[in-house]
Parts: structure tokens; sequence; C-alpha cells
């Protein structure tokens, strides 16, 4: 395999790392996007509200699955509300096109803060440990937990499954397809997973590790192997 010229490779998912470790015994190793070696910065007010926070793709949705997705989401906004009367839902457009849900639910949605595409891209999430994440998108799920943010994320795809599945063992995520998507038992989830001290101190931990891992394998990672002889 034109792997065996390599050191040492990194890998970001278990599965990746147990079939690299069947081929190429020792030389593969776990690491994460090195997002997590990055400072966390924050957005003024946004650390003093409890927000209910939802990015969600269309572009892997079947025409008959948007309505199911539709009612899902009118459901959990009905539920943060009650439950959070003073808080907030935003809706983050990772991609343009992720707000597609706003128009279509309307008075179901309520009062929302939409941060577009272009917004966050020049100011970054206005995600914190006080925020409710629910989301379909890889970036969405690594950006917002390294805020301290508490979340679930919907699965659309194998694909999906396996990105989503790689930051588990540092976010504490809950995940889950869209068959299983009930409004009221998700915030259930991702309300007892938000810890304001826990998690930011778990995902800052995280962080310095990752920062090691990088700084001692960035000069190996892509180096091919010279025999001696």
């Amino acid at each position: 395999t034109s792997l065996a010229c390599f050191d040492s490779l990194q890998v970001r998912d278990e599965h990746s790392l147990a079939t690299l470790e069947r081929i190429l015994p020792g030389r593969a190793v776990l690491v994460h996007d090195d997002v997590w070696a990055s400072p966390v910065t924050r957005r003024g007010d946004d650390e003093h509200v409890d927000a209910l926070e939802l990015s969600i793709q269309r572009d892997l949705l079947a025409p008959e699955q948007k309505p199911l997705v539709l009612d899902r989401l009118a459901e959990l906004a009905t539920a943060f509300r009650a439950r959070f009367p003073d808080g907030e839902i935003r809706v983050l457009e990772l991609l343009p096109g992720d707000g597609w849900f706003v128009d279509p639910l309307g008075d179901q949605l309520g009062p929302i803060r939409f941060c577009g595409f272009l917004e966050l891209w020049r100011d970054g999430l206005p995600s914190t440990p006080r925020s409710l994440c629910v989301g379909t998108r890889f970036h969405f799920h690594l950006l917002a937990a390294r805020a301290g943010a508490s979340g679930h994320a919907v699965v659309l795809s194998e694909y999906y499954r396996a990105k989503h599945g790689s930051l588990r063992p540092i976010t504490r995520w809950s995940m889950g397809d869209l068959d299983g998507f009930r409004g009221v038992d998700v915030l259930d989830r991702v309300t007892a997973g938000r810890d304001d001290t826990g998690r930011t101190a778990r995902c800052e931990t995280a962080s310095i590790t990752r920062a090691a891992q990088i700084d001692e394998l960035v000069h190996v990672a892509l180096l091919p192997r010279r025999d001696v002889g």
C-alpha cells in the first residue's frame, strides 16, 4: 500500500483508526480537528442568554422528509419557549440556504434571531455554554461544542454519522436519526447535557491535549519513511 511510505498517519475517527491498525499496526494516531487548539472568542451579551440554536441543511433531505422536519422544529420551538420564556431562538446559516425552514414555519417558530452566512464568517458563531444546539452540520457541532454549548446532532447520512461520531468522545452531544427526532425529547437531552462549567472545562482540556498532539506530530505526519541500510 502507498500508505506504507509514511511514518505516521493521523485520523479523526475510531473506525479509520481500527482499519489502519489492521493494515499498518502502530502507524496511525487518533487526533481531532486543530480548531480545538484555537482560543474561544465570545460575542458580547450572548454570554447571558439561554438560546436554542438551529442549523438544518436541506441538501440531504428528500422532499417527503421536509414536512416531518418542520413539524419537529415547531414542536422543539414551542417546548423551548415554554421552558425558557426569556430565551432566544437563533437560526444559524452555516451555508446559504440553511434557514430554509424559517418562512414555512412562520408563527410556529416565533420571533427569531437570524445569523446569516456572511455574519457567521465575519463574527463567528454566537454559541456559548448557555446555548442548546440542534443541527445537522459537522462544523456546527464542532464549533458550537468548542464554545461550550450542549447539543444534539441530527444524522442525515452515513457520512455524517461518522463525522458526528468522531466528535462525541469530546463533546458528549447526543446524536440520532431524523426518524427519532422528537422535539421535546431532544430538548430534554440537550438541557440535561448542559453544564456551564464542566463542559467548558472539558473542551478546554481537550484543546490543550490536541494542541500537544499536533505539535508532536506536525514534523513527522507527512514525511516519507527512510529505510536505514
